[in-house]
Order: C-alpha cells, then sequence, then structure tokens
C-alpha cells in the first residue's frame, strides 16, 4: 500500500503544471482609506512578488446577469490558475491584461496541492 505522494514526484507535480501557464497576472492588495465624510476610498496596488506571475484563466462559468445601478450587468466568472506556493486570499484582486477580477475564493485547504486556484468574477 502506498503512503502517498513523495517529496520528489510532488515537486515534479508542481514543475509540470508550472508550464501550463500561457498568461500573467498581477496579484493586487487593497487599501482602504476614509474620505472624511462617513465613506472610503479603495485603491488597488500591486503586492510585492505579485507582479508577472505566471498564470491561466479557465472560464468554465457562462457569463450571468445581475442588476446594479437601475440596469442589467453582464459579468464573467472564471478560475485562475497560478503557482502553488503564491500567497493569495479573498481580500486581493487578480489583473490580468486591462481586466480586473474580484477574488471569491482560493483552493488552499489541500493536502497536497499542486496548483493555487481562485474562482474570481469580473469586474465590470
Amino acid at each position: 500500500m502506498t503512503q502517498g505522494l513523495s517529496v520528489a514526484e510532488l515537486a515534479q507535480i508542481r514543475a509540470d503544471i508550472g508550464q501550463l501557464f500561457p498568461d500573467t497576472c498581477s496579484i493586487l492588495g487593497i487599501t482602504r482609506t476614509s474620505d472624511g465624510a462617513g465613506g472610503w476610498t479603495d485603491t488597488a496596488g500591486t503586492i510585492t512578488g505579485g507582479t508577472a506571475v505566471p498564470c491561466r484563466m479557465d472560464f468554465p462559468n457562462p457569463g450571468k446577469e445581475a442588476m446594479a445601478a437601475g440596469a442589467v450587468q453582464s459579468f464573467k466568472t472564471g478560475i485562475v490558475s497560478m503557482a502553488w506556493d503564491k500567497t493569495i486570499t479573498t481580500a486581493n484582486q487578480i489583473q490580468i491584461g486591462t481586466d480586473v477580477y474580484n477574488i471569491v475564493g482560493v483552493n488552499t485547504n489541500q493536502s497536497w496541492i499542486g496548483v493555487k486556484r481562485c474562482a474570481v468574477e469580473k469586474i465590470p
């Protein structure tokens, strides 16, 4: 009976997956600043080590529509895959080209993580 993956096998899987990232993205951190009138302003900036991150964007879910500002707005959901050791949470955003995505989930609770996957929604 096998005991699971060896360290070398997991390292090889991670290296193989790393060759499957055709895109790059930026991982953004959000800073919230008071506007002095009871509200706030959010400012996005690239986090340390979050520039030109190799990734892959997949859109497994069809576009959806929602009401926003009294009008129907379409939005896309998808999955962004990146190296297993990237630090990213739902408090971050991802930018690919000129498109920015909110992160709605990250696969962080796996015993043998070979790839980091983020469920995202495109910001209109």
